[in-house]
């Protein structure tokens, strides 16, 4: 029988080794621990190492450290085979993409262990401090480091999970407490959101939701939005949360739209999608934004993609008709189009 792995994630600061204790305690099997941090990381999350090793060592008998991959393999490998636990958590570090570590986890010995279940931790009351940062970090992904914005990591451990978990819900009020659930269940649809406090016991947590890596995948709320292929403005709760997809056949004028890029509505929380501009009329555009962050980056090329704009707009209170009658104006005209190297700086 595979003995089951669960992955916790989230952002500094959020309690995921107090919340990992408190599984542990109400789990009442043989646990074991692995913090996953990797080399390169943060003074900060080298000083929070430091204070997770003294606190998991009073709740757990088998406490591991990995920084790599295969490290991480190899303890689990270890902690199962040589000293029998029952369950394992796996405590990834603060900037760490759970998306790649459940990747390879899913390939690996999946007789031995199976990932139960993809946890991210939300610190309820700093939630909107990180999600609004416009602080920039080390991040470890596919590829090695890079450098990538707060808002950024918080948005992509809240996309890919099975399961959120609001921490520190005592410290805010329940309209506060509300108004988060709903933007989380926008970012993340297909997740099981609950507070910490209302947990009461740990087998019902990781039975009413299993993960599942391919619906993980393609959970986040912007991939739902493409997928419906709605253009009509969509509410969800009583705190304005709304989403809309724009979609356009004609290509971005690169100047008028590098303008309306420069000045992004902030009411805006998230935004994913592909843009056509005049000037990259082979190869389409990835735009991504979270909070303060935003990027646009060139993709491959469009080989049987049809050629257009589509774009997932995900925010509180914002003006649909604003927005698409802004973007309108940006893209080329008849004339324009037809004279495409008059117009052919790039966007990036």
């Amino acid at each position: 029988m595979s003995i089951p792995v669960v992955l916790v994630s989230g952002y500094l600061g959020s309690g995921k080794t107090t919340i990992i204790n408190q599984f542990i305690a109400s789990a009442r099997k043989k646990a074991a621990v692995i913090s996953y941090t990797p080399t390169n990381i943060t003074v900060v999350e080298q000083i929070h190492d430091v204070r997770k090793r003294k606190s998991i060592l009073h709740e757990c008998l088998f406490l591991k450290h990995s920084s790599t991959i295969q490290q991480l393999e190899t303890s689990l490998e270890e902690l199962i085979e040589k000293e029998r636990v029952e369950v394992v958590f796996v405590e990834l570090g603060a900037t760490v993409n759970p998306h790649v570590i459940a990747d390879e986890l899913s390939s690996s010995r999946q007789s031995l262990f199976e990932l139960k279940n993809m946890i991210t931790i939300i610190d309820g009351q700093n939630f909107w401090l990180d999600f609004t940062s416009d602080t920039e970090l080390y991040v470890h992904d596919a590829d090695g480091y890079d450098k990538e914005a707060v808002a950024d990591i918080v948005v992509s451990q809240i996309e890919f999970c099975n399961c959120l978990v609001v921490n520190k819900s005592n410290g805010i009020s329940r309209e506060s407490l509300r108004e988060l659930k709903w933007v989380l269940e926008k970012l993340q649809p297909t997740a099981e959101i609950v507070e910490l406090e209302k947990i009461t016991k740990l087998k019902e947590l990781l039975n009413n939701n299993p993960f599942n890596l391919t619906k993980t995948k393609f959970s986040a709320g912007w991939m739902k939005e493409l997928n419906q292929k709605q253009n009509r403005f969509q509410l969800i709760g009583e705190y304005g949360i709304g989403s809309f997809v724009y979609e356009r056949t004609v290509p971005f004028h690169p100047e008028r739209f590098q303008k309306w890029f420069l000045q992004y509505p902030p009411e805006v929380i998230r935004t994913k999608g592909i843009v056509w501009a005049l000037s990259d009329l082979t190869t389409p555009l990835l735009l991504s934004q979270a909070g303060p962050s935003l990027t646009l980056e060139e993709g491959s090329c469009w080989e049987s993609l049809p050629k257009k704009s589509r774009l997932v707009f995900i925010g509180i209170d914002i003006n649909r008709e604003q927005i698409v009658a802004q973007l309108d104006r940006c893209l080329v005209t008849e004339q324009e189009f037809q004279h495409p190297g008059v117009h052919d700086r790039s966007l990036i």
